[in-house]
């Protein structure tokens, strides 16, 4: 039966180096240079088994991008082809796929799926929608791979890279051992009166309904969208529904001071200037649908409309 290409790919990425390596000594032992399994002995089941999967190339359809793959893997073990060379882009282990396009979804599903003792993927979803994000953790060789990404694209005082042209960032928790690459959002992407956006006042429209609580005195719905600019994780929204009715929402990112400062320019050109608050940086909008605006060095808070009583 022929072997699903995805699964080959990614079975040869992790076993085809054990493999490649064994030792024709008697002892049949892993090279002790493979940085997925250092010092570790493997039994005679496993190699066999890694044997047979390199045996299985010679029979198996592969489309050139997987060979590129397996190439550089059988070269190199410790290139998983994560990361690409430009800032916080995939690399050639996805295959040209890109973040937020319908044709790559079977591709991370694939690899998010397959089993593996190198890296561990999640696919990050907006709301439901196509893949707008992958965390990868790092199972085997946390330095070595952090190493080499530094090297890729320079180091970064706050481990963030970020790609302007394709709106797409990458950061690094040297913690968790996890690379996380997604897209994120501008500020005029982020915020708008009408349309669509991250944050859009359609949102608190009174004529708007939550159906799903309706008849619920009050309740908080929290929402999830696209992050911004310089910073970490998704928006989050936290909306606030009075018998089916959005009467108020609560807006948090993660960013850095200087996209803040666009959102607050943003605001203010398409709301009039705010009343600012110069003891602690804050600004207000009256109106219909009041919000408050305020900053810390990381995070920008937003409310909007009013929270039920």
């Amino acid at each position: 039966m022929k072997i699903p290409t995805s699964m080959l790919v990614m079975s040869v990425v992790t076993a085809v180096p054990f493999g490649l390596a064994i030792r024709d000594n008697g002892e049949r032992r892993i090279d002790q240079a493979n940085p997925f399994e250092r010092s570790r002995a493997r039994t005679v089941s496993e190699e066999d088994q890694a044997i047979e999967l390199s045996n299985a190339l010679e029979q198996q359809t592969l489309t050139e991008p997987d060979l590129r793959i397996i190439r550089r893997v059988m070269k190199d073990p410790s290139d998983l082809g994560l990361f690409g060379q430009a800032p916080a882009s995939l690399g050639s282990l996805f295959g040209g796929s890109e973040l937020g396009a319908v044709t790559s979804e079977p591709v991370f599903e694939a690899i998010g799926d397959a089993d593996n003792d190198a890296f561990r993927i999640h696919v990050m979803q907006s709301n439901g929608e196509h893949t707008s994000g992958l965390r990868i953790e790092i199972l085997q060789e946390c330095d070595a791979v952090q190493q080499r990404l530094e090297q890729t694209w320079g180091r970064s005082p706050d481990s963030i890279w970020v790609d302007p042209a394709k709106h797409q960032r990458a950061s690094f928790d040297s913690v968790a051992c996890a690379l996380t690459i997604e897209q994120y959002a501008t500020p005029d992407a982020w915020f708008a009166k009408t349309g669509p956006a991250v944050v859009s006042l359609d949102q608190l429209d009174p004529s708007s309904r939550d159906n799903q609580g309706e008849d619920e005195a009050a309740y908080v719905r929290s929402l999830y969208g696209l992050g911004l600019g310089r910073g970490r994780g998704p928006t989050i929204m936290r909306s606030y529904v009075n018998h089916g009715a959005v009467t108020g929402l609560d807006v948090s990112v993660d960013t850095d001071r200087e996209t803040a400062e666009a959102v607050r320019l943003r605001l203010t050109n398409l709301l009039g200037p705010p009343k600012y608050d110069a003891t602690y940086g804050y600004s207000d909008w009256s109106g219909k649908l009041p919000i408050h605006f305020e900053m810390t060095s990381t995070h920008l808070l937003l409310t909007i409309g009013k929270r039920p009583q």
